[in-house]
């Protein structure tokens, strides 16, 4: 997901605004993560690649 990733990804920062510390995502885990082609992104928990139309739409992916 790229809500508070500490990534602006919508113009605005509407993204990472009202982050909770301890909820925000971390990707020092040492896992490998998932890859899309630019310019989607990953979402929903690193499973899901998304247009840059659907990053700030402010819907959660299912």
């Amino acid at each position: 997901m790229f809500v508070c990733d500490s990534d602006l990804d919508c113009l605005d920062g509407s993204d990472e605004v009202k982050c909770d510390a301890s909820k925000m995502h971390n990707n020092t885990d040492g896992q490998q993560k998932m890859n899309c082609m630019a310019p989607r992104k990953l979402c929903d928990n690193d499973t899901k690649c998304i247009s840059p139309a659907q990053m700030c739409d402010n819907r959660q992916g299912k």
